[in-house]
């Protein structure tokens, strides 16, 4: 049965300003409590490989701490920075299932002469506890290579079946993308977005790695 996920209670505070001309800041506090927040469940056997999936609802409520600073300089540099601590609670589960409790990211911004345009950022996710229905020792890649260990029996309170918890690693992701524009209509450049080698957006479920992409655009 599907339910709506239901803000219930939101409070925040934050402060920004300056430290210098070109140095500015960016503070806040939230804590956000959720009815029947939706988790992500993995119906996984030996022979799906966690390819299939379920929905549990519990209750969730977050406390962050958020901050984030810029500079912009007189040229053509702008350079941020952002760092997220969170915490969780939730009503029954035993984690709060692919929920980050910190997030580091920086990007970077340059514009030469209107010709040469660089975007490029990056992305530090951290750990995150992933749930199946079926120990990970059991799905096998490859036939023989477990894809993954470390279970963990857990309380299931979504029904009476068994489920089990799992770790799954901090990853970090880049976002890249160079544009050359050699006249208003004429452009070309080069693109690169995904994690930095092998990462499990789910448990059992393998992310895309690095894709690269060079193109070229002309404008009527």
């Amino acid at each position: 049965v599907l339910h709506h996920t239901n803000r219930a209670f939101e409070l925040y505070g934050g402060l920004r300003g300056k430290f210098t001309r070109d140095l500015a800041f960016n503070a806040q506090a939230r804590t956000t409590r959720y009815r029947d927040f939706a988790f992500w469940v993995n119906e996984a056997g030996p022979d799906s490989s966690g390819q299939r999936f379920s929905l549990g609802f519990d209750s969730l409520t977050v406390a962050s701490v958020i901050g984030e600073a810029t500079w912009r300089g007189q040229g053509a540099l702008e350079l941020t920075a952002k760092a997220e601590f969170h915490t969780y609670g939730t009503g029954d589960q035993a984690h709060a299932w692919y929920q980050p409790r910190t997030r580091f990211s920086t990007s970077v911004k340059w514009n030469v002469e209107e010709l040469l345009f660089l975007d490029a950022g990056l992305e530090v996710v951290g750990a995150r506890y992933a749930p199946s229905r079926v120990p990970f020792s059991a799905l096998a890649s490859d036939g023989n290579e477990p894809l993954q260990t470390g279970a963990e029996p857990v309380t299931n309170s979504f029904d009476s079946g068994a489920l089990y918890a799992r770790k799954l690693s901090a990853y970090t992701a880049l976002d890249l993308g160079i544009e050359y524009r050699y006249n208003g209509r004429l452009s070309m450049g080069l693109d690169a977005k995904g994690p930095l080698g092998r990462t499990e957006a789910f448990n059992g479920v393998r992310a895309q790695r690095l894709l690269v992409m060079m193109w070229a655009g002309y404008r009527f």
